[in-house]
């Protein structure tokens, strides 16, 4: 049986040796509870992957609901759902509407604000939080899956089976020359070159830079029979005939998102050149390059204690702060040109960069742009800091670096303002799509709110899918989504949105969509990375629900008092 450990935010799945523990005891119940609810999951996902294909962390839910991830309240959580007859959550193959059409909704009064948010609410709220409490793990934090992007599980699979065998001369490196230059002596250039690799967006160079390393060792795996199997069955003619040189910029138009620009196209064949030519000295050169890459992948691998930044990279290179601290950090990822805010720093280059943009499946990948969602949350938190009291922040902190504070957050909004559409939306770059960036900042403008209403569903829910990420339009899902419901919920709510039937609705419908166990099922991905590479995140059907509904409990509150809402 499979459990998840932890260190230091490393996850790791691991099956204990020696089998189950003996029947009849607790801990051997639990493990056969969880073996069964694994192979349930696998009957039916088996069965409906067709029509849902997102993966719902089942294996983390059959632990959780076996008291078994580690946390005592968690495990004491899942013995209290246990005893309540609740079922494990499944998320599991519902398709879109996962249920949720099918359910008898509360009785949510749409005349009388306070019953609209009262009993029936509070009822729900309490199944979601008490179930998602069971999810956390021992050390206080939430485990999540982190999956869609086909190229994670390939990767990590050839890296592990490769590195048994060290990495000799090169014996078979004519998969090398099918791929465009990856030239590590671009390390070596001035930093103040806009090209230099290390102003790249962080997750472009972070890959970039142990493939350099690789590219330039021609590093590769001698080969074996497993190796020979692959190669007969990928490829249509025999690998010994590919001319890998003429596929150097062949790709499937199904993965083409990105028509390579003419400028990456010569910067390549320069490279390329390169690579071809011969000269007095290059040798050395290629071999300082070599130790200036294998340098800073060591370096990333000893400051994040080799978690690394993202799974990708991880593969190729195998304590909350103060108040203050924090406005510190958040004024010092400003950027003050553009007013917004970037995702891991400063933005690095300009835009122009993206001309040398070398892949045809990500957008805007060559610097770190500066975001609606990542500029609304610091704008966020610096309000937040500017408006807690002394007791919180300090008695000095309304006078702490206030200007700056204060010409932040006037640039930060600005910014969001001028990212608005004429539609009234925004575009969401991490969440799908026009839902998560209008439904996480439509509090700050009313036309954002309009817009939510105007494409809400007739049955109170929101959905859209992926597509709206890759064509940079709002696309209908053919069914309700309780994450994308969520946010809209909770920005109209939080916003005193005045049509409370609309609120209502989408109300009842989360609450109509929750399982018995307190979970939501999980449906269509929502999360996206580079405009046109879907992420799992399976924990968010538990936790905007949640929180959509509280803010629609106090929505509800503020009315019956008079103080907000129509």
């Amino acid at each position: 049986m499979w459990r998840l450990t932890t260190d230091r935010g490393r996850q790791v799945w691991e099956e204990p040796t020696g089998g189950l523990p003996p029947a009849g005891t607790p801990d051997g119940d639990a493990a056969r509870a969880v073996v069964a609810a694994v192979d349930a999951a696998r009957v039916e996902y088996a069965a409906g992957r067709a029509a849902q294909a997102h993966a719902g962390d089942r294996v983390l839910r059959a632990l959780a609901a076996a008291g078994l991830l580690g946390c005592p309240s968690g495990a004491a959580a899942a013995g209290a759902a246990a005893a309540a007859g609740g079922a494990a959550g499944t998320g599991g193959a519902g398709g879109d509407g996962g249920g949720a059409a099918d359910v008898p909704r509360p009785a949510l009064r749409l005349d009388a604000p306070s019953a609209a948010a009262g009993a029936d609410v509070d009822a729900v709220l309490r199944r979601g939080v008490a179930y998602f409490s069971t999810l956390q793990m021992h050390d206080g934090h939430w485990a999540g899956d982190y999956g869609g992007p086909l190229f994670l599980l390939p990767g990590l699979i050839i890296v592990a089976y490769v590195s048994g065998t060290p990495l000799g001369d090169a014996t078979t490196a004519e998969m090398w020359t099918g791929l465009n230059p990856l030239t590590p002596e671009m390390w070596l250039l001035p930093y103040a070159l806009p090209v230099h690799p290390g102003r790249y967006w962080i997750h472009c160079r972070a890959v970039y830079l142990p493939m350099s390393y690789l590219y330039g060792r021609r590093a590769t795996y001698e080969g074996d029979a497993l190796t020979a199997a692959l190669r007969e069955e990928l490829y249509v003619e025999r690998y010994a005939d590919i001319s890998w040189p003429a596929l150097r910029n062949r790709c499937s138009p199904t993965d083409t998102f990105i028509d390579r620009p003419v400028a990456q196209k010569a910067l390549w064949a320069v490279l390329s050149a390169y690579e071809a030519v011969p000269f007095p000295g290059k040798a050395a050169l290629r071999g300082r390059a070599l130790d200036e890459t294998l340098r800073h992948v060591r370096a990333e691998d000893a400051n994040t204690h080799y978690i690394d930044i993202g799974p990708v990279n991880k593969t190729l290179n195998m304590a909350p702060s103060r108040l203050r601290d924090a406005v510190d950090m958040l004024l010092s990822y400003h950027n003050p040109g553009s007013g917004g805010w970037a995702t891991y720093e400063l933005t690095r280059s300009y835009a122009w960069v993206e001309a040398l943009n070398p892949s045809e499946v990500f957008g805007d990948i060559m610097i770190d742009y500066p975001y609606v969602e990542c500029t609304s949350a610091a704008v966020t938190a610096l309000l937040a800091y500017r408006a807690a009291p002394a007791a919180v922040a300090g008695p000095d902190a309304a006078t702490y670096r206030a200007a700056e504070v204060a010409a932040a957050i006037a640039s930060g909004v600005a910014f969001v303002v001028r990212a608005q559409r004429a539609d009234g939306s925004w575009y969401g770059s991490w969440g799908v799509c026009f839902t998560g960036g209008s439904g996480t900042y439509g509090e700050a403008l009313r036309a954002g709110c309009a817009f939510l209403a105007s494409v809400q569903r007739p049955d109170g829910a929101w959905g859209e899918t992926y597509e709206s990420c890759v064509t940079g339009t709002y696309v209908q899902a053919p069914a309700g989504q309780v994450v994308h419901t969520a946010w809209a919920l909770a920005s109209l709510a939080k916003a005193d949105w005045p049509d409370g039937a609309a609120l209502a609705a989408a109300a009842a419908w989360l609450s109509a969509a929750q399982e018995p166990s307190g979970d939501w099922p999980q449906q269509r991905i929502t999360g996206v990375f580079n405009k046109n590479c879907m992420i799992t995140y399976a924990n968010y059907r538990s936790i905007f629900p949640i929180w959509a509904l509280a803010e629609y409990r106090h929505w509800g509150e503020r009315r019956a008092a008079g103080g907000g809402g129509g």
